[in-house]
């Protein structure tokens, strides 16, 4: 079972549908103790398919991910520098 629940978090779509309801709030606490617009520069470690990025959308932002297909996934859709 645990076998199959890692496949289907593997998939970019499912990983971000699953994860919807709670990006925001698990970001709030970042969000509560830091003005991002003065941000210039990102690393985000583990960064899945780019749930956060849209939160750095003026800073340099790279993000990096053991799963390749988050990684691809993320850099398509919010054209971030993604490795």
């Amino acid at each position: 079972m645990l076998g199959r629940l890692a496949d289907l978090l593997d998939r970019p779509g499912l990983y971000r549908l699953w994860q919807a309801p709670f990006a925001e709030h698990k970001f709030a606490p970042v969000l509560a103790h830091g003005d991002l617009r003065g941000v210039r520069r990102v690393l985000d470690v583990a960064c899945g398919p780019g749930t956060n990025a849209h939160h750095f959308a003026n800073a340099s932002y790279v993000g990096m991910d053991l799963n390749r297909r988050y990684v691809v996934e993320a850099g398509r859709s919010k054209g971030r520098r993604i490795i």
